[in-house]
């Protein structure tokens, strides 16, 4: 005779659950991650959310691995619920940083959802002046400075800087000589001019980091650090982003990354702290 899966007791002969702790299971994959949607307006300690939570997940024979999913898809579904109503105020912001401290869920545990709210953390930190924390990057080919931060990195980054080019066009007019056999001597001169233009020129695909004194970009062709208080201009476009140094003789730096509004969002206020 088997056993339920739910329970652990004897559920008949070719019979694998009981269908009341089917349903009980399957009431719960629904109800809680309902519950942390609602919590969002709750003024419940999230601790005691948690036990709560744990409780119906033990009395609705939900285990800890997939509970722990379910807790995941809850976050998720509040962070979409306060983007959509309202975008996510400093009480959102809170409120689900504290949910996921009690439930031990780091930020890039929630996907897309999870990056939009660790960025909207990074971007209100920076509005009160206040750097995020450390964050440590493995293997990063890169040497920050003396008490320097990491505030986001961008994989997969095409740099590249503005160059030119210059031809020249015109004609020659004149007459050739012959001064011996096989060999003739030009008179005239050549009436042309040069033309410039402007080109892009590929410096290699790497790393963006976004630190909390300099911008680095860094390739196996290419390695560049640019001072966050020298950055006098930054453009995003819809896939990328430039960036103006000051000098006399500065290029445009132009990168292509995912989220360029983000990077310079980022970069604008590093320049007010």
């Amino acid at each position: 005779m088997a056993t339920c899966t739910y329970c652990g007791k004897p559920a008949g002969l070719f019979r694998w659950s009981h269908k009341l702790c089917r349903d009980l299971h399957k009431e719960a994959a629904t109800k809680i991650p309902e519950f942390f949607v609602k919590t969002l307006e709750s003024s419940m300690e999230p601790a005691k959310f948690r036990a709560l939570a744990e409780e119906v997940a033990r009395t609705h024979y939900v285990r800890d691995e997939e509970f722990r999913r379910l807790a995941i898809q809850g976050l998720v579904a509040t962070l979409d619920r306060a983007f959509k109503e309202h975008g996510l105020d400093e009480h959102d912001d809170e409120r689900i940083a504290s949910l996921c401290n009690a439930f031990g869920i780091a930020a890039n545990e929630l996907g897309p959802s999870g990056m939009r709210f660790a960025k909207a953390e990074i971007l209100r930190g920076l509005d009160e002046k206040k750097l995020p924390s450390k964050i440590h990057v493995d293997n990063m080919p890169i040497n920050l400075e003396h008490n320097e931060n990491v505030i986001w990195l961008f994989n997969n980054v095409n740099y590249y800087t503005e160059r030119s080019r210059t031809q020249y066009v015109g004609g020659s007019s004149g007459m050739s000589i012959r001064v011996m056999k096989g060999v003739y001597y030009r008179i005239g001169a050549f009436h042309g001019h040069p033309i410039k233009t402007q080109f892009l020129s590929d410096e290699g695909r790497g790393i963006f980091v976004i630190a909390s004194h300099n911008v680095y970009f860094w390739s196996p062709r290419k390695a560049v650090k640019i001072p966050a208080k020298k950055i006098i201009s930054v453009v995003p476009y819809s896939d990328g982003l430039q960036i103006m140094r000051d000098g006399a003789n500065a290029a445009p730096h132009i990168f292509m990354l995912d989220d360029p509004a983000f990077a310079a969002d980022v970069i604008a206020r590093l320049n007010q702290i």
